[in-house]
């Protein structure tokens, strides 16, 4: 499975820590907190199907499945498009950093990490706090 899915997965969280390096950002990726939110951000946007023929290939590649997958696009090309200039957020000038994988919004460090741009994909999962019929059981 090291093939490709976890060599993109690496590849596109070592992308965040360049990032703070080279724009001098006063962001320490080092601690526990950025560290977790860091892991959690990136996991979530390779949960997004986008993703899932790259999961493909790398059963293919490793021989556990017969089946060629069809041509895919890759981390970079998802998350880090080149071309993008602008934040989508209003009233931000910020250079762009990632596309996110959901929305197809581009977004600045600031936008997506620190203000941690993430999107509830188990839309199925009932509200408990809204459902009348939910009852905690202990």
């Amino acid at each position: 499975m090291d093939l490709e899915f976890q060599v993109a997965l690496r590849a596109s969280i070592k992308e965040f820590y360049d990032h703070v390096s080279m724009q001098g950002l006063n962001i320490n990726l080092y601690q526990r907190n950025h560290i977790i939110k860091l892991h959690s951000l990136v996991h979530h946007q390779f949960a997004n199907d986008r993703f899932t023929p790259m999961g493909r290939y790398a059963w293919y590649a490793s021989g556990l499945s017969r089946e060629p997958p069809a041509p895919f696009q890759t981390a970079n090309e998802i998350l880090f498009p080149p071309n993008m200039l602008n934040c989508s957020e209003t009233a931000c000038s910020g250079t762009v950093f990632i596309e996110c994988a959901y929305c197809n919004l581009a977004f600045c460090f600031k936008h997506f990490f620190v203000d941690c741009h993430h999107h509830m994909h188990f839309e199925s999962i009932t509200d408990v706090d809204s459902d009348p019929n939910y009852e905690e059981e202990f």
